[in-house]
């Protein structure tokens, strides 16, 4: 009886291990470039692999955290949601600054500009008409307009100097840090 008996397999017989291979191949590591190169492809664009190795010199927290991999995978985040995060993340470095470089904080505007007033504990008699100016590196993303960087960046400089900081922010505009130069300091930085 076996021997008239035919046995079938299913038509989806490959799928399972097909499957299986895909996603092993699809979870292994891509090669990673070791070594700084370059090459330009028959349509001249040029391809270029820099290798920065963490640096040494900062912090071990610091090496660890730039150690940690992260995607290059195009970012479809919305503008408003990118606002968010940073603000977020502004936030917490604000408070996480505060037990280093204690600063008071409040937020208005100055002739229609949104600002950060940024004011350190107890200003120097001898301070009281300096003002630091914080020019930023550039490097703005997400349309953030007045800069999230504004009070992580200010708040040592504030402390440190025991005076007011004007840090310069996107679209020329500026952040007052101090209320006594509102009528010193308004407009875009190039009135500066």
């Amino acid at each position: 009886m076996l021997g008239q008996r035919k046995i079938t397999m299913p038509r989806c017989h490959w799928f399972v291990p097909f499957t299986l291979l895909c996603a092993v191949a699809g979870c292994q590591e891509r090669d990673i470039p070791t070594t700084d190169s370059s090459t330009i492809d028959e349509k001249g664009t040029a391809h270029v692999t820099r290798v920065v190795p963490v640096p040494r010199t900062i912090s071990p927290e610091a090496q660890k955290w730039l150690s940690q991999p992260r995607s290059d995978a195009p970012d479809n985040t919305s503008v408003a949601d990118n606002r968010a995060h940073a603000e977020k993340w502004q936030e917490t470095l604000a408070k996480d600054m505060q037990a280093m470089y204690p600063t008071t904080l409040t937020r208005e505007a100055i002739a229609g500009v949104p600002v950060r007033i940024i004011t350190p504990p107890g200003i120097p008699a001898e301070k009281q008409d300096r003002v630091l100016i914080n020019v930023h590196g550039g490097g703005l993303q997400g349309g953030l307009g007045i800069s999230r960087r504004d009070r992580s960046d200010c708040e040592p400089d504030e402390n440190k100097s025991g005076g007011g900081v004007v840090p310069l922010v996107a679209g020329r505009r500026i952040s007052c840090c101090r209320r006594r130069h509102r009528g010193r300091i308004q407009g875009t930085a190039q009135d500066l």
